[in-house]
């Protein structure tokens, strides 16, 4: 006998949820009738596997926001998390990039980035307050403008050394 493969459809997985795992968390959480059905309604439980076209995504529901990457989360108000395991909170944000997670308010969306916090102000000003690249380099808003934390780290050292002070950095003991 040839094994069969069993497809699920999204009516399926929707009912399986709603059935199984969501009667788990409010059973846990001891949740009350009223707070069930404020919970669903606020966070479109029921809507979690079928909201944004990620493969399991999840999109808060009425806020005009974006889950379309494949286990992407977007949570606020117009957000999108339109990367593969994407997560945005807040006002207004974009992640483009795979496995980035963002923060804020009116973020400047740029390649190669894993984690930010925006604090623009509207659409014509986005821009971030911290950010850290795949590679591992951060930066921070100085002065109005991103820096490298590296760089300002080197100028403080060069400014010691300039009044004749002298810095060490320890090998050891740093996790």
């Amino acid at each position: 006998m040839a094994n069969k493969k069993f497809m699920w459809d999204t009516n399926m997985l929707k009912r399986f949820y709603e059935k199984y795992v969501i009667n788990w968390l409010f059973r846990e959480q001891n949740w009350t009738d009223e707070q069930k059905e404020q919970g669903q309604e606020n966070l479109g439980i029921h809507q979690v596997l079928v909201s944004g076209s990620g493969v399991n995504s999840i999109v808060q529901k009425n806020t005009y926001s974006i889950a379309d990457g494949d286990s992407s989360v977007s949570i606020g108000s117009c957000c999108s998390a339109t990367s593969d395991s994407s997560f945005v909170l807040g006002n207004r944000l974009v992640s483009t990039n795979e496995s980035e997670t963002v923060f804020g308010n009116f973020n400047e969306p740029r390649e190669n980035l894993i984690f930010s916090i925006g604090n623009g102000e509207d659409e014509e000003t986005r821009k971030n307050i911290f950010e850290i690249e795949q590679l591992g380099d951060v930066y921070i808003n100085y002065g109005g403008s991103l820096r490298s934390l590296q760089g300002i780290i080197n100028a403080l050292i060069d400014s010691i050394h300039s009044l004749g002070g002298d810095v060490t950095i320890p090998t050891s003991g740093i996790g």
